[in-house]
């Protein structure tokens, strides 16, 4: 899986899975070649039948906020087919493109032999509905079935019948642009407002996402954004530090920042309160 990583799929895969390995994030997504190394030394040491499959979440990671490029995708697929191993693609953000263009699916590059692409409905039509969705070969999908069933019983069908029946009545992608411009908006007020308050922070860097979300700002190094959220708290301001999206809860000097909920001038004023968090941080700990 891909570092960070996503932290609602790691709770989820620890369930079952007690070793990961974690490929390394670009800023045009997961560093296939470190990712080929990684599999070469398994496959030499006879453990490569022991990788059930490869996470990742192509567009718009969650938390990175990078998107993996389609050469990439392709080398992905390559790898892949080398070692004959699954793909679990997960691509709840990749319809809130809202700069850039639109990139294929891994699953419309490789098909269900190689690929299981999940989905939702939470972030394109309303989170209440907690209705997912998995595309892939047939027997995968059963068995996912099955799980589910042992798990919940069935989502409600009423939830799925107000999907249907939305579906049905409008054009989700048409509905969707006011909501796109919306987040772009939102997005671009956070990063002027990360330009105007972080630029002159030698080794602060944030991520200029293309859609979804979310933006990654990392501070220098030394700086603990856990040990930092108690002085965010205080000036009320919150974001979900880092180390929730490492797998061995390793300290972390970056932070996860949403900008689909404030309003523009609370987008503002939190950046601006943000920065006087890392400055009290910063010289409470020697590192400004």
């Amino acid at each position: 899986m891909e570092f960070p990583v996503y932290l609602g799929a790691a709770s989820a895969f620890r369930m079952t899975f007690t070793k990961f390995e974690t490929i390394p994030l670009e800023e045009d997504g997961m560093d296939v070649n470190y990712l080929e190394k990684k599999l070469d030394e398994l496959n030499k040491n006879g453990l490569i039948n022991r990788v059930k499959f490869i996470y990742t979440v192509p567009n718009f990671h969650n938390p990175a906020g990078v998107t993996m490029s389609l050469e990439k995708r392709k080398r992905l697929i390559e790898i892949a087919e080398k070692y004959d191993i699954l793909i679990l693609e997960d691509d709840p953000y990749g319809m809130l493109r809202f700069e850039g263009e639109h990139l294929p699916s891994l699953y419309k590059l490789a098909g269900p032999d190689r690929v299981v692409l999940l989905n939702t409905f939470s972030k394109i039509l309303t989170p209440g509905l907690r209705i997912g969705i998995i595309v892939g070969r047939a027997d995968i999908v059963r068995k996912a079935t099955l799980a589910k069933q042992a798990a919940d019983l069935c989502s409600p069908s009423l939830n799925q019948r107000i999907a249907a029946r939305y579906l049905e009545r409008y054009d989700l992608f048409e509905q969707l642009k006011p909501g796109i411009e919306l987040y772009r908006k939102k997005k671009d007020v956070m990063i002027k407002a990360l330009e105007e308050n972080f630029a002159d922070i030698k080794g602060a860097k944030w991520v200029n996402p293309q859609g979804g979300l979310f933006i990654w700002l990392t501070l220098p190094e030394g700086f603990d954004t856990m040990e930092m959220f108690e002085i965010a708290k205080e000036k009320k301001i919150y974001y979900i530090p880092g180390e929730a999206f490492t797998i061995d809860d390793g300290k972390s000097s970056s932070m996860r920042l949403s900008f689909c909920l404030p309003p523009e001038e609370k987008i503002v004023e939190g950046v601006k309160r943000l920065r006087e968090v890392v400055e009290e941080y910063g010289k409470k700990k020697g590192l400004i």
